[in-house]
C-alpha cells in the first residue's frame, strides 16, 4: 500500500509539472527566429541562469544580500526579479563585435527566460531561444537518433533518483518558500533524459555554469564551464579590474575566431572531436 501511495504521489507531481510547462509554452511570446544558415565557427550557445543572469535563487535572504553587495535588482513586467551578471553585457558586446551570432539554451521556462531577456535588453544579442519546453523532454527521442547526443555520452540519473530529488527540491522546498512569499523560486519538471545538446540547434560551442552540460568531455561540441553566479557573492576581478570569467571567455572566443570549433576542441581536450551530421532544429 505504501508503494502504491508513493507511485500515485510521483504521478501527481509529474502531471502537475507537465501541465505547468504546457501552460507556460502556450502563453509565451513567439521566440526570435534563428538564422537560416548557421556557421558553427561563428555561433555561440549560452546558458542563462547563473551564467548570464541570476533569477532562480532570489529569495528574501538572497535579495537582501544582493542589495548589501550593491547589485542592481531588476523586475520583469510579470514580476520576476533578476540580476544581470557583472561583465555579461561587456562579454556579449565583445562576441558580437567579433562577428559571432549567439543563442540561449536554458532549462528555465521559456516564458521566464523571454521576459528576462526582453526586460534586461539582452534579447538583442541572441538569434534564438531554446528553453525548458525544448530541452526537457520526458520521452526524449533525440538521443536515440544521435550516438553523440549528450544523453548517451554523459551518465544520467535513474528515474527514482530524479523523482526523489525533484520531490524534495522541486516541490517541498519550493512550496514552502513560495508560501513565505518568495515568488522567484521555480521548480522544474523531472526528467532522466534532459541534457542540453547544442548541435541540435547548430551550435558547437556551449557556455554553461552546470558541469553536467559541458564536462565529460562532450563528444562533438566544445563545452566551456564558467563559475556560478549567485547574488550572495561578488564577482572576482583581476588586478586590472577586469572580470575573470569574462577574460577567460574572451580568450576562447578569440581562439575560435582565429581557428575553428574543431581546433578549439582539440586545444581544450587534447584530442579530436567525433563529429556527426545533425539535423538542425530551429
Amino acid at each position: 500500500m505504501q508503494k502504491i501511495c508513493s507511485l500515485v504521489l510521483l504521478l501527481v507531481i509529474s502531471t502537475s509539472n507537465m501541465v505547468l510547462a504546457v501552460e507556460l509554452s502556450t502563453s509565451s511570446p513567439k521566440r526570435p527566429a534563428a538564422s537560416v544558415s548557421i556557421n558553427p565557427n561563428k555561433f555561440l550557445s549560452f546558458d542563462l541562469d547563473e551564467t548570464l543572469v541570476e533569477s532562480n535563487h532570489l529569495g528574501h535572504k538572497e535579495l537582501k544580500k544582493a542589495r548589501e553587495l550593491g547589485y542592481e535588482i531588476k523586475t520583469t513586467v510579470n514580476g520576476q526579479d533578476y540580476i544581470i551578471r557583472p561583465g555579461a553585457i561587456q562579454l556579449l558586446d565583445f562576441a558580437h563585435s567579433q562577428g559571432f551570432e549567439m543563442m540561449i539554451l536554458t532549462h528555465n521556462y521559456q516564458k521566464y527566460a523571454q521576459d528576462i531577456l526582453e526586460s534586461s535588453g539582452l534579447a538583442k544579442y541572441f538569434t534564438n531561444l531554446k528553453a525548458h519546453e525544448d530541452v526537457v523532454k520526458p520521452f526524449n527521442v533525440d538521443f536515440q537518433k544521435y550516438p553523440n547526443h549528450r544523453n548517451r555520452t554523459y551518465p544520467q540519473k535513474s528515474i527514482l533518483e530524479t523523482y526523489t530529488v525533484d520531490l524534495y527540491q522541486g516541490m517541498l522546498v519550493t512550496t514552502f518558500r513560495r508560501m513565505e512569499g518568495e515568488h522567484n523560486i521555480h521548480s522544474f519538471m523531472p526528467c532522466t533524459n534532459c541534457s542540453k545538446y547544442p548541435p541540435l540547434y547548430g551550435a558547437r560551442v556551449h557556455i554553461d555554469n552546470a558541469e553536467q552540460h559541458v564536462e565529460g568531455p562532450p563528444v562533438d561540441f566544445v563545452g566551456i564551464l564558467v563559475d556560478d553566479f549567485y547574488a550572495d557573492k561578488l564577482e572576482p576581478r583581476n588586478a586590472n579590474g577586469d572580470y575573470l570569467w569574462v577574460e577567460k571567455l574572451k580568450a576562447d572566443i578569440i581562439y575560435l575566431k582565429q581557428h575553428n570549433w574543431q581546433e578549439l576542441y582539440k586545444n581544450k581536450y587534447k584530442k579530436a572531436p567525433v563529429d556527426q551530421k545533425v539535423e538542425i532544429q530551429n
